[in-house]
């Protein structure tokens, strides 16, 4: 549904409200506006400029003179007394989107207008309290409260008071308000010709109604009153010339339902024996579900036959559910004293041509209550082109309907000096001269709805030919914009049929599209481009995903300095400080095109101390590794890398000595159609200690030589998962040995997951296929207890985009932080991971892979890598662990671009951080 304005008529929706400071006079020329703010730049002793407003409102009202207006902004906690007066043609106007409330402690009404004349408050938020009213008029006259909300706190009977006028004021209009409290809404209390209408008083809080006494001359007209208790609306005393005409009075509290209802009987309308001589009643909706719906001069009218034939009043009264039954819709007295040629909200008056007019007056269609009934317009306007060629024809596109069914017509400025007024709105028409030119659309209704649309088009020499071409921009992991061009056409392109090359199809009546594609690949997209004037051609382009599926693989060894394996049958160790290039694209079965690999790096026999970082080949060395080692140390860790355009890493010794290095392939990823993943907060599932998933269920060690085959899904992992992703930790082995970790039902690879010596406790992420009946195996050269946390499976709907590995924390440097602190023990310390690593405009990131290591620990402990919704994996799960003075890594892949770190220890240590990519859906 379209929104719209009304002709000729400016609606102003914002509520405002008075509060602020005024400043001193200045010397010369008074100004026209005085500015009130709560900002720390205001002074009540300055000029109340705008760059320098008051403080207070009160500092305002000390000085302010007829004609000017004392704009508020703000939250203002202060009573106002206005004592300046106006005249007839200048008065002083309070105004602003500000709200004023009353001090702690104060005693008296928020804003009070003493004994001065032509005062106007209008378009702010007044807040009253216990007995208080928020407003107060006392002995003035010609003031107009207008558009103000109002408000108080409950804080036991009688409750906040809205508006009263009282003191011998005269001439004070109460108009378009919005009153809320639980006390008296209105009172009107020894005034004359007091003008209450198009005010709306809400039921959500249970309140005690409109009170007029010794009122006489008093018009309250096109009120909206609900949920009051006890007598809704309350005439007693002096009531001469009274008259109460259009409301809607809906009385629904019942006494027993509030401490602010007084005890007795609840009437609508209750207009007393001193009053009754004095008041005109008519056109009301009265409604109540009792049989009391009057008490007048003491007695009690069930309904509004029975008080005409009694009294001759209230002779088009209804008693009816306004909620349910819209005779209050063009039914009101246009004549009575008061009523507004618009309603609260500033609509005008409208006929529905759906109902019959039943009104009095001059004009038989008003409304009665606050609010008029409108119509709507539903739809939209454009133009049929952006640009058009000179003597092509272009003409308004309009959708627009009347919810009321009228006719919609537009007045139409094409911008060439031609004009249409209240012509068909797609009446067609053509530019002469090339240029460009403004276009104003104004659609209208017998209703009074108007609909705006400003438009352009550009106006150029006639010829040339629809030429298409299309652009692709990835924009997320999964996802690209595309956008079609008419080529030479002279006519811009109005729609495309985007067939995205995946079996899914779409019509935008735009020359752009959007599309997700649920699996990576590479895709032609095809375009069937319409421009405006109606000629139609095809186009395409090719489209690949930035994000690549996982193919769970072997493991299957791809590199072996030892044997040659991987370096062409050369058996040599890496030189200190130099670089080997691993072919991976093309061998061992990986196929060519792959963008990345989860290869499990071994080093050993390293002669020093030293650090391996792996990245693509023939790119500049990243200040990042992979793993890092002592002398003499075996020690592996499984990594996920990208590889070169050509599927080739460049793996480098940074140690002074000679090292040997392995590589035990577990999984490729490629931009063919292939498996996602699906990230999961860690969860344990096997704990040898424990005797969490063994096979007898009490604690048991894997022997030495012997494989545990144990189920892997159910639960978080569905049957389809075709692989798991695990954190696996040996525990104390007996001795020096290896672990390897394999789909149940294949042959023991030769490759190992794990290396350890006696004692050790050891953790390295393990990428493994699922084996028959869900399972997998474990193997142990030497008896030892494991520890397996599953992090996630293939299977699900994310696709991992390769970065060159880059660091992102290091605490040592304060990268990510700052200043340099390590780890506080036993909490949980939080970095941004992913923070400018994936483009701008790509989708969250749902998982961020990093390599995590932990640098000279303080005393034994573990770290884990946990998502910050997830604060349970920080002590049930870990990543890795460590011992004092060691240099431990190992691949991490969490569920979140920011990540939480929980140092499991009793001291500091360091954490450096090296992201090597990161999983998307879309």
């Amino acid at each position: 549904m379209t929104s719209f304005t009304r002709r000729g008529l400016v609606v102003v929706c914002a509520l405002s409200l008075a509060a602020g400071p005024l400043a001193v006079r200045p010397a010369l020329a008074e100004p026209s506006v005085l500015h009130v703010s709560d900002k720390s730049a205001c002074s009540d002793t300055g000029a109340g400029t705008v760059e320098q407003p008051f403080c207070t409102v009160q500092a305002a009202a000390d000085i302010v003179t007829a004609g000017q207006t004392v704009k508020i902004e703000g939250d203002h906690r202060e009573t106002v007394t206005i004592t300046r007066s106006g005249t007839e043609t200048a008065p002083i106007v309070f105004e602003g989107d500000a709200t004023v409330r009353r001090a702690e402690g104060d005693t008296v009404p928020t804003i009070t207008v003493r004994e001065a004349h032509d005062v106007v408050l209008r378009r702010m938020r007044v807040a009253g309290a216990v007995g208080i009213p928020a407003v107060h008029v006392a002995g003035a006259s010609r003031v107009t409260v207008d558009r103000l909300t109002t408000w108080g706190q409950f804080e036991g009977s009688p409750g906040s008071d809205g508006m009263r006028v009282d003191g011998g004021s005269s001439a004070v209009t109460l108009s378009r308000n919005s009153i809320w409290g639980y006390g008296k809404r209105i009172v009107v209390d020894g005034a004359s010709h007091v003008t209450i209408t198009g005010n709306e008083l809400p039921s959500r809080a249970p309140h005690r109604g409109v009170t007029l006494n010794n009122a006489p001359g008093t018009a309250f007209t096109g009120n909206t009153v609900r949920g009051s208790c006890n007598k809704a609306v309350s005439v007693t005393g002096d009531a001469a010339g009274t008259s109460i005409q259009n409301n809607i009075i809906s009385h629904l509290t019942s006494a027993s339902s509030s401490s602010l209802c007084e005890s007795g009987y609840t009437y609508p309308l209750a207009v007393d024996a001193a009053a009754a001589p004095g008041v005109t009643v008519d056109y009301n909706i009265v409604h109540t579900s009792s049989n009391r719906v009057y008490l007048w001069a003491g007695t009690t009218y069930a309904s509004p036959a029975e008080l005409t034939a009694a009294t001759g009043q209230g002779g088009h009264d209804y008693n009816v559910d306004p909620d349910t039954v819209t005779a209050w819709v063009d039914s009101a007295n246009a004549d009575a004293p008061g009523q507004l040629a618009d309603d609260i909200d500033g609509h005008p008056r409208v006929d529905n041509p759906h109902v019959a007019d039943l009104g009095g007056g001059a004009v038989t269609y008003h409304d009665r209550g606050a609010r008029e009934t409108q119509d709507q317009l539903d739809g939209h306007l454009s133009f049929s082109a952006t640009r058009a060629p000179v003597g092509g024809e272009v003409k308004v596109v309009s959708t627009l309907t009347s919810r009321w069914g009228l006719p919609v017509t537009c007045d139409i400025d094409f911008g060439d000096g031609s004009k249409l007024d209240d012509a068909p709105c797609e009446t067609p028409h053509a530019y002469s001269a090339t240029g460009t030119y403004q276009i104003s659309v104004t659609a209208s209704t017998a209703s009074k709805l108007t609909y705006a649309l400003p438009w352009r088009i550009e106006v150029v020499a006639a010829g040339g030919a629809l030429t298409p071409s299309v652009t692709a921009t990835q924009n997320g992991v999964m996802s690209a914009n595309f956008q079609a061009d008419g080529g030479t056409s002279p006519w811009n392109v109005v729609s495309v049929v985007w067939d995205y090359g995946d079996g899914v199809t779409e019509n935008q009546s735009s020359d752009r599209g959007w599309h997700s594609y649920r699996t990576p690949g590479t895709y032609t997209v095809r375009a069937t481009v319409t421009d405006a004037g109606g000629r139609t051609a095809v186009t395409s382009t090719v489209f690949a995903t930035r994000g690549s599926g996982i193919v769970p693989f072997g493991p299957t060894r791809v590199l072996d300095t030892r044997t040659g394996v991987g370096q062409g049958g050369a058996v040599r160790k890496i030189d200190p400080f130099k670089s080997i290039r691993l072919a991976v694209g093309g061998q061992a079965g990986i196929p060519v095109g792959v963008t990345a690999v989860a290869v499990n790096v071994a080093v050993t026999n390293p002669t020093q101390p030293g650090h391996i970082t792996g990245y693509p080949a023939g790119e500049a060395r990243p200040l990042a590794s992979i793993v890092n080692f002592r002398a003499g140390q075996t020690v592996s860790n499984l990594v996920i890398l990208p590889v070169s355009a050509g599927g080739a890493i460049d793996f480098h010794n940074g140690s002074s000595g000679t090292v040997d290095l392995v590589g035990d392939v577990a999984g490729y990823f490629v931009r063919e159609r292939s498996e996602g993943y699906a990230p999961m907060d860690a969860s344990r599932v096997l704990d040898t200690r424990q005797g969490t998933g063994t096979p007898t269920g009490a604690p048991a060690q894997l022997p030495a030589g012997q494989t545990w085959s144990r189920r892997i899904v159910g639960g978080n992992v569905p049957t389809s998962a075709t692989a798991v992703v695990l954190n696996v930790t040996a525990a104390g082995p007996a001795g020096s040995g290896h672990l390897t970790v394999f789909p149940t039902g294949k042959a023991k690879p030769l490759a190992s997951n794990l290396n350890y010596v006696a004692g050790q406790i050891l953790t390295n992420a393990v990428v493994v296929p699922v084996g028959v009946n869900g399972e997998i195996s474990y193997f142990t050269t030497t008896t030892t207890h494991l520890v397996v946390d599953i992090v996630g499976y293939v299977g699900g709907d994310t696709y991992f985009v390769p970065v060159t590995p880059v660091r992102k924390v290091d605490t040592r440097m304060g990268t990510g932080q700052g200043a340099p602190k390590p780890l506080d023990p036993r909490v949980s310390t939080y970095f941004p991971v992913l923070e400018g690593v994936s483009p701008p405009g790509t989708f969250v990131p749902d998982a961020a892979v990093m390599n995590v290591t932990v640098v000279n620990p303080r005393t034994s402990g573990y770290l884990t890598a946990h998502a910050p919704q997830a604060p349970w994996s920080a002590t049930s799960t870990s990543t890795l662990n460590f011992t004092p003075g060691g240099i431990v890594s190992n691949l991490a892949v969490v569920g979140s671009g920011t990540v939480a770190f929980h140092n499991g220890s009793d001291a500091t240590t360091d954490l450096v951080v090296d992201v090597t990519g990161y999983f998307g859906r879309y």
